[in-house]
């Protein structure tokens, strides 16, 4: 049964420490090699009749290894829930943990060791003084809710292949490279695409795009093509 401790090694600072026993991972190392006998498909036998001696010299040396450092981690797991650590990010190895060479024909007891921070605890005192905290009231119309349902519609939406440009929904695949004055591409020159809401474009823009079937095309500039509303967001995420 493997045994598990903590200790504080700084400020939020915390090493676990896992001591393995050969009974927390030989019964896995067992179970997977009947496995692999089972299903392994290896030249010279009838699948399901490899010999375990065989296939444990063939996959032993990954296989313990890969069952140990499971074990070791199942048990770092059940550990963290069980106390309702406090953590941030994942557990580390800590730096003094001895570097096994694990070894399928001795196996032996073995220590892990891990670090974690955790998270300190603190309040903020947000109600010391409920007299100075404004209290608002907010009024949702039925506009704004009919907006926020089309909105969660769109976004939860399957997407299908249209023959035309129907409705304003519709996405239109943009590709944008960058020109001189004289109205040539620039080699070295902006080249992107993109793919845009048929709404997101200008009144005169959308009415060209309506109707297009799939292959055709307009010309138009950055600047004039898309709607005053919606124009510096796309233009910031184009750059």
């Amino acid at each position: 049964m493997a045994t598990i401790s903590q200790e504080n090694i700084g400020l939020q600072h915390e090493k676990i420490i896992i001591q393995l026993t050969k009974d927390d991972y030989l019964p896995s190392v067992q179970k997977s090699l009947k496995k692999l006998s089972r299903d392994a498909a290896i030249p010279g036998f009838r699948k399901g009749m490899v010999p375990i001696g065989h296939i444990k010299k063939i996959y032993g040396q990954s296989l313990f290894t890969d069952e140990v450092l499971k074990a070791a981690g199942s048990k770092l797991e059940e550990y963290l829930i069980e106390t309702k650590a406090e953590i941030f990010a994942r557990p580390i190895p800590a730096e003094s943990q001895v570097q096994y060479t694990f070894n399928p024909d001795m196996p032996e007891d073995y220590t892990f060791e891990f670090e974690i921070g955790t998270r300190p605890a603190f309040e903020i005192p947000l109600f010391a003084n409920t007299a100075a905290i404004p209290l608002h009231k907010v009024f949702i119309t039925g506009d704004m809710l009919q907006e926020e349902i089309e909105k969660l519609q769109l976004k939860a939406g399957d997407m299908s292949e249209t023959e035309e440009v129907q409705s304003e929904n519709d996405v239109v695949h943009v590709e944008i490279k960058e020109e001189n004055q004289d109205g040539q591409i620039v080699d070295d020159g902006i080249n992107t695409k993109h793919s845009l809401l048929l709404k997101y474009f200008a009144d005169d823009v959308r009415t060209m795009l309506m109707n297009k079937k799939v292959q055709d095309s307009i010309t138009t500039t950055v600047g004039e093509a898309f709607d005053k509303e919606f124009k510096d967001a796309i233009l910031k995420d184009l750059s």
